[in-house]
């Protein structure tokens, strides 16, 4: 049995890793992370875009991090629940309660 010893030049190349955008109101497409790929940043439906463009493209550079978005997006806040579920008003435990009051 003969052996062969292939030899590859292996790259580092950084990775961007994945993209946050720093918000919750932003549609992510695509999932590349490396040196020269692109992903596409749009508002969700349900968000207010406050700035920049529908659709823009951010790519990772050389450097390891994501060129600079313009676009802004806010989502609009969700009613909180409880574990059931239900909607949670905190204005109504103040009601019950008394604002300042101490339960143990």
């Amino acid at each position: 049995t003969q052996a062969q010893v292939l030899q590859q030049q292996l790259n580092c190349e950084p990775s961007c890793g994945d993209y946050n955008p720093g918000g919750n109101g932003y549609d992510i497409r695509g999932s590349q992370k490396w040196t020269g790929d692109s992903i596409t940043v749009s508002c969700l439906p349900n968000a207010t875009r406050e700035a920049g463009t529908d659709g823009e493209i951010v790519t990772c550079r050389e450097s390891g991090a994501w060129t600079l978005k313009q676009l802004i997006c806010r989502a609009p806040c969700n009613v909180p629940t409880d574990q059931f579920g239900r909607s949670y008003d905190y204005r109504s435990y103040l009601t019950s309660f008394g604002q300042g009051a101490i339960a143990s």
